[in-house]
């Protein structure tokens, strides 16, 4: 019923130059059938009825249908060029009933055809379009144009389900490295939720001893203590939930303070030694952040520096954080350079940084540069809210 009456499969998104030939195809083809059309009717309308000229000129222009309504134009085509065998049957020595541009038409229809259905359909198509090849080509034809048909259909088929499968493939390797980094960041903020945790209970159960002097009433004795039990079972949770997020690999890996923005000079400095002309500028007071927004910062100004190096090496490198009242900019500026060695990031490039700002209610923008550099610039709130001002798309 599909083949007969359904409709065709929505176009997948192309990828590359494959877009702007998509893109240019509902305009193109429509001009090509007219032009065919013209020169099919010039070349038989002295040798066909008038019934077979016009289902000739018919079956030229369903090409303009192409590549939106395939299954549309393969139904006009071959209903056509059938129409033509029964109107202007051949003699026996013509090798096909039809003009040479209603032969064309149909082969490019069969292509895509191949490119948009799935098999069923295509051994559907395949065995009308074949039978009327066996039927009213020349016997010594027949079965080369059967095999034809079998190969404008499979080729393009299969060619279309590799691409199908890659695209397929790339999305799950996306997703893979989105839930990579999401882990990554949720291991990182763990270690910043579990110590101030740690300091709640130990200061709610220390508090009744530290302020003995104070006689601190019973009922405040037990709100302290309940204070600590929650804070206690908050951090069993809160390791558990890391449990599940840390992988085999990462059990037995060594725990270290998570770096900040005091640790920016450092960075730099690993930088130069790896070749960079890197130039650190802090502006404001850069203590007292919140702990997820510090940590963030200096991973930020990591993969941005990562980057440079896997795709400008050599490059100057301009570093700017800077804290002016509730928000925190980052900038990070490199010129061109040449294309280092591949590997050697903290994490996933931009898609990490997304997903840091994203988590913090900032924004970013990573953009190249008129002079052929790239420039990463991050804005992160510093108080609880999203970011009222600043660059534009995360």
């Amino acid at each position: 019923m599909t083949v007969v009456t359904g409709d065709d499969p929505p176009l997948s998104p192309p990828a590359g130059r494959l877009r702007r030939v998509r893109a240019a195809l509902p305009t193109v083809m429509p001009i090509v059938a007219f032009l065919l059309s013209l020169a099919t009717l010039a070349d038989v309308r002295a040798r066909m009825s008038t019934a077979g000229v016009i289902a000739s000129v018919v079956g030229v222009a369903s090409l303009g249908l192409l590549p939106r309504r395939t299954l549309l134009a393969w139904r006009v085509c071959i209903a056509a060029a059938l129409a033509v065998s029964l109107f202007d049957r051949p003699g026996p020595w013509l090798t096909f009933p039809w003009s040479a541009g209603h032969l064309i038409a149909l082969l490019a229809i069969l292509v895509a055809v191949g490119f948009r259905h799935d098999l069923a359909v295509l051994l559907w198509v395949g065995a009308s379009t074949a039978l009327l090849f066996l039927l009213f080509v020349a016997p010594g034809n027949g079965p080369g144009m059967v095999l034809l048909v079998a190969v404008l259909l499979a080729v393009p088929y299969l060619v279309s389900r590799r691409a199908s499968a890659q695209r397929r493939l790339a999305q799950e390797e996306e997703r893979s490295a989105l839930l990579t980094e999401r882990a990554r960041i949720a291991r990182e903020l763990h270690d910043v939720v579990a110590h101030h945790m740690s300091m709640i209970a130990v200061r709610a159960e220390t508090a009744p001893y530290r302020l003995a002097g104070a006689q601190l009433p019973e009922p405040v004795r037990t709100e302290f203590a309940e204070i600590a039990v929650a804070a206690r079972r908050s951090l069993t949770e809160t390791r558990r939930l890391l449990g599940v997020l840390r992988s085999e690999a990462d059990d037995t890996a060594p725990t270290a303070p998570q770096p900040g923005l005091d640790d920016l000079p450092a960075l730099a400095e690993s930088a130069r030694d790896a070749g960079a002309v890197v130039t650190l500028e802090t502006e404001g007071d850069l203590t007292g952040l919140p702990a997820g927004v510090d940590v963030s910062a200096y991973r930020i100004v990591q993969e941005a520096l990562s980057n440079v190096a896997r795709h400008a090496a050599g490059a100057p490198v301009r570093v700017v954080v800077c804290r002016d009242g509730d928000r925190l900019e980052i900038r990070v500026v490199n010129g061109p350079g040449r294309p280092g060695p591949a590997g050697g990031g903290a994490g996933h490039g931009l898609r990490g940084m997304r997903e840091r700002v994203s988590m913090l209610e900032g924004q970013l923008i990573a953009t190249p540069t008129g002079d052929g550099g790239f420039e990463v610039h991050a804005l992160l709130p510093t108080t609880p809210g999203p970011a009222t001002s600043g660059p534009a798309g995360a």
